[in-house]
């Protein structure tokens, strides 16, 4: 993999990333169409910024579980090279439970630098999500902070 194309959103621990509106409804909906299964994205964009998703395949999720595959992971790092983005992170969906991380979530993150995301939609109205922010530091889930930005595009 092209280190190049992997984000450091967390370089500066004072630095509040941030998400587009356009991408979180985008996600939120995305999320709901998914529902039952879970639902899972890539996320990209420059510095500290979510500027895109890249999804899964239906096929790839479960009510309970979500998996990428090689091809899929590799394929949506070369669509982000070639929009000119960095790799910053993961969302899936909780779509019963609240966005805490579980035991197989911590298991399958190894990518410390990026951020990992965790949408619930239970409990919440239909153009709604319950979204939290983590980073991996030291083998635990660190919930952090961030902002949702309204850019002219």
């Amino acid at each position: 993999m092209n280190p190049s194309l992997i984000g450091h959103p967390f370089t500066d621990q004072n630095q509040t990333l941030c998400i587009t509106k356009k991408v979180l409804k985008r996600l939120i909906a995305e999320g709901r169409e998914a529902f039952p299964h879970e639902y899972v994205a890539l996320l990209a964009g420059s510095g500290s910024t979510v500027l895109a998703h890249y999804p899964a395949t239906k096929s790839e999720t479960t009510q309970q579980t979500f998996h990428l595959t090689g091809v899929t992971l590799l394929s949506h790092l070369k669509k982000m090279e070639a929009d000119g983005l960095t790799w910053l992170g993961m969302v899936h969906t909780h779509p019963t439970t609240p966005p805490i991380p579980s035991a197989a979530d911590l298991a399958g993150w190894h990518y410390p630098a990026l951020g990992y995301w965790v949408m619930s939609l239970a409990d919440s109205e239909p153009e709604e999500a319950e979204l939290v922010l983590y980073q991996l530091v030291e083998g635990t889930f660190v919930r952090r902070e961030y902002a949702v930005v309204d850019l002219q595009e």
